[in-house]
């Protein structure tokens, strides 16, 4: 019996070796082939994740650059050639007004419509005018787009052309009255003429010698209106362009320094601000070609300054009239990157709390025609307090 056993558990061992011994076989024969399936199926695993990985970085692309985009047509609103929307937006300002023409500078010299819109305000402007003496008189808004470029663009040159010249008129304020019915006990009429003149001098000296400093817009707006201009009023070329550089720009901040950081508040009582608009008035006569008359008499005794530096205006007017060649691009007053942060949710923020007002002002200036597509890029704007995630 134990023999038998023994016989019988050898044929069960015989018979599992020769069972494993084919499955190894059989197991040895497939390897190549399970390798290359398990490969196979690694590298579709990966790839899937890949794809996903991908489809997830290309959605949160698709969200930032509709986030960094969501503004566009705003801005088309904005820097439409009628300025419709920037217009009601004046209109509805209030004393508001300064800082929200800033804004609207900021926004459109960020996207390089600036330069465009104020040209196309300078070729509709002399297209309109009947005479060439009440050019950029009245306050369009293409013009009130100019004068806040102007004054944004050219605060760090004015105060390096203009300050030291007033900080020395402000610390000597004597001696520059030309009315004889304003004279001061011991003063004399002559010396203040000369001292007045001495003084225009000054001013005018330092704007001519600020030439090569001149920000390149200003040159730009003073070629293209001095063209404009001379197109239809040829006996206009110098003064159109000294309407712009003088009536728009330096005279007014002679007139009132401490509105550009030419002189501090304080230092300007009634006395200190006399002698800046003796000057102002002057430099204006001076840059329009006119002399002092009848309306002004008093001020005939400085038709001798006008007279004498006519030439010397008119040759500034003309050189500031030329771009000059191979000069640095201009760089915009801010980034496209700022004014998606800060100006443009602003207007937005503005239009939004505004609608009713600026709706009314669109339809008195028969400009209701823009009126859905505002309300349609409003509402696709939709809650700017919301922030999408990313």
């Amino acid at each position: 019996n134990q023999i038998e056993l023994l016989e019988y558990l050898v044929g069960v061992l015989n018979a599992q070796y020769n069972y494993y011994s084919e499955a190894y076989t059989i197991l040895y024969d497939l390897d190549p082939f399970l390798r290359t399936l398990q490969s196979h199926v690694d590298s579709r695993r990966r790839e899937l994740e890949e794809n996903k990985a991908k489809r997830q970085l290309e959605a949160s692309k698709a969200m930032a650059l509709a986030e960094v985009n969501k503004y566009d047509p705003l801005v088309q609103l904005l820097s439409a050639p009628d300025l419709a929307v920037v217009n009601a937006l004046c209109v509805c300002a209030g004393a508001d007004q300064e800082g929200i023409l800033e804004d609207l500078v900021r926004i459109l010299d960020a996207h390089k419509q600036t330069m465009p819109i104020i040209r196309l305000g300078i070729s509709k402007e002399v297209e309109s005018t009947q005479s060439a003496a009440t050019l950029f008189r009245g306050n369009s808004t293409a013009t009130k787009l100019m004068t806040a470029f102007t004054r944004m663009t050219g605060r760090p040159y004015l105060i390096s052309t203009l300050k030291p010249i007033v900080t020395q008129i402000i610390n000597d304020i004597s001696g520059y009255e030309v009315d004889p019915s304003k004279l001061k006990p011991g003063e004399n009429l002559e010396e203040n003429t000369a001292k007045l003149q001495r003084g225009c001098e000054l001013f005018l000296q330092a704007i001519i010698d600020s030439l090569p400093t001149c920000p390149l817009p200003f040159r730009e707006m003073a070629g293209h209106l001095q063209a404009e201009v001379v197109s239809r009023f040829p006996e206009n070329r110098f003064t159109s362009v000294g309407g712009f550089i003088f009536l728009r720009f330096f005279c007014p901040c002679i007139l009132s320094p401490d509105t550009v950081g030419l002189a501090d508040p304080s230092s300007l009582d009634v006395d200190a601000r006399r002698p800046l608009i003796l000057v102002s008035k002057s430099l204006q006569n001076l840059a329009n070609g006119i002399q002092f008359g009848a309306k002004e008499a008093f001020m005939n005794s400085m038709n001798q300054f006008i007279n004498g530096n006519m030439d010397r205006c008119k040759t500034f007017l003309d050189s500031v009239a030329q771009v000059p060649p191979n000069v640095r691009d201009y760089v915009p007053l801010a980034s496209l990157e700022e004014v998606r942060a800060k100006e443009l949710p602003s207007t937005h923020k503005i239009l939004v709390k505004n609608m009713e007002k600026i709706c009314r002002s669109l339809t008195q200036y028969n400009e209701q025609s823009v009126i859905p597509k505002l309300i349609e890029v409003l509402g696709e704007l939709g809650d700017q307090k919301k922030k999408p995630k990313i």
